[in-house]
């Protein structure tokens, strides 16, 4: 069996089984502007890209992981709204509103990883967002519909393992931690 040396992995929010089933009901919004979508155990809320990252540097990511979590309180979020990223070419379910809780544990996250395990994260500013359809038509996107508010409390930091399998690539949360506040 080979063991792998690097494993490509992310923090991010892993919603609970009620939340991914809202949120795959959005899914097949906005069918006018093509693309694939994705599927719905692989929805998430990242929070920082790591990459490909040495499985020896794993345990630095996860005393980061520990530390960002335990100065991050659970999260409320309403997600009520339909975006999208043309050049990226990608449709995502965002937030009128973003929660303060939620910009500090990305900071939070950021910071620690950053700091204490020594990786560079991109530089572009945090739009907190789930991906619901890729390789859409931006061109094609002139009106999206109203998303119908869905309402999720994130309570833990997940780091995320992306992999590549015959049917696509498939996120697993590989590492859970409860968000305890200040």
């Amino acid at each position: 069996m080979n063991v792998p040396v690097r494993r490509r992995l992310f923090f991010a929010l892993w919603p609970g089984d009620a939340e991914r089933a809202g949120f795959a009901a959005h899914l097949d919004d906005a069918p006018s502007v093509g693309g694939r979508a994705m599927r719905a155990d692989n929805l998430h809320l990242t929070l920082a890209f790591i990459g490909d990252v040495e499985v020896a540097r794993l345990s630095c990511l996860e005393r980061a992981g520990a530390a960002a979590a335990r100065v991050a309180a659970p999260c409320p979020m309403i997600f009520d709204r339909l975006g999208l990223f043309p050049e990226a070419r990608v449709l995502w379910a965002g937030m009128s509103r973003i929660p303060p809780e939620l910009c500090l544990l990305q900071s939070a996250v950021a910071r620690e990883v950053a700091e204490r395990c020594g990786f560079t994260l991109d530089p572009r500013p945090f739009v907190p967002h789930l991906t619901l359809r890729r390789a859409v038509d931006a061109s094609r996107a002139v009106i999206l519909p109203l998303m119908a508010p869905l309402a999720w409390r994130a309570d833990a930091l997940a780091l995320v393992e992306s992999s590549r399998e015959a049917d696509g690539v498939v996120y697993r949360p590989i590492l859970y931690w409860p968000l305890a506040g200040c």
